[in-house]
């Protein structure tokens, strides 16, 4: 079966908020995947990015693991979607961009996988409790204008004893020399890009999601303790940092950077 969009309600799409958002994701679409820490263009970064959700899910291929029921909530192009699948587990991803969802759906097909792709809002997924064993996300939280309803809506679909894991980022405070260079390096390197290469939140966007200023893996832990789950924790990714900076030129190097940190819980059992 080839994998196909299916239509979701989805309620939330109206708030000015996300409609703003979903024009950004749309513009970007087509570029998104050659932006540094989006799509898995090199060899390095995917390797560690495939071991990373191997980590998580395991690896059905190998008998070892079970088959897992997956909902990639904010699939964009379908990164984690395609990993998932490719380690053999059955995929479901959403997002609200159009231009996203055609991307992952291209990517599925060029790769003979099996993905179930819907448009549906990452902060309220309109599926039944329980219909998921996990419900993971990549590089959604700091996206998300409602963070705690969205966790709370994610531990609701997982089964009890299933796993809600959120990859996300946070970028540290720095020294203010550090700082400085790091603006100057952000501002020469933006200079030299075309214009269509931007993925940009304007500032007005920004303000409106509570967690796009993350400075270390904490707020991750905070929204799954918050959404009722057990055993949340919380670690950073070394691996992936290092991996993705190794691909990026000297003026992205000396920018703000962006690391790397996986939380994950369960929901309670009866």
């Amino acid at each position: 079966m080839e994998p196909l969009v299916s239509e979701l309600t989805d309620p939330a799409h109206d708030e000015p908020l996300k409609r703003s958002l979903v024009r950004v994701w749309d513009a970007d679409a087509a570029g998104y995947d050659a932006l540094p820490g989006h799509g898995l263009r090199d060899v390095r970064v995917e390797e560690v990015w495939r071991a990373a959700v191997a980590g998580i899910l395991g690896d059905a291929r190998q008998g070892g693991a079970p088959r897992l029921c997956v909902l990639d909530v904010g699939t964009g192009t379908g990164v984690v979607a395609l990993l998932a699948a490719g380690l053999g587990h059955a995929v479901t991803a959403i997002d609200l961009s159009q231009g996203m969802l055609a991307r992952g759906i291209m990517r599925a097909r060029e790769l003979g996988l099996d993905i179930d792709f819907g448009i549906g809002d990452a902060e309220a997924p309109a599926y039944a409790d329980g219909s998921f064993d996990v419900v993971i996300s990549r590089h959604v939280l700091w996206t998300l204008p409602h963070p705690g309803e969205a966790t709370t809506h994610w531990t609701a679909l997982v089964v009890p004893g299933g796993l809600v894991a959120v990859f996300d980022g946070y970028s540290p405070r720095l020294a203010p020399h550090r700082r400085a260079l790091a603006v100057l390096a952000e501002r020469i390197d933006a200079s030299r890009r075309r214009p269509a290469g931007g993925h940009h939140y304007s500032a007005q966007l920004r303000a409106g999601l509570p967690l796009a200023e993350q400075r270390d893996p904490s707020a991750g832990e905070r929204v799954l303790h918050a959404a009722g789950l057990d055993d949340v924790r919380a670690r950073r990714l070394p691996e992936i940092d290092a991996a993705e900076r190794a691909v990026l030129g000297p003026l992205r190097r000396l920018g703000r950077p962006f690391l790397h940190y996986l939380a994950t819980g369960r929901r309670a059992r009866p």
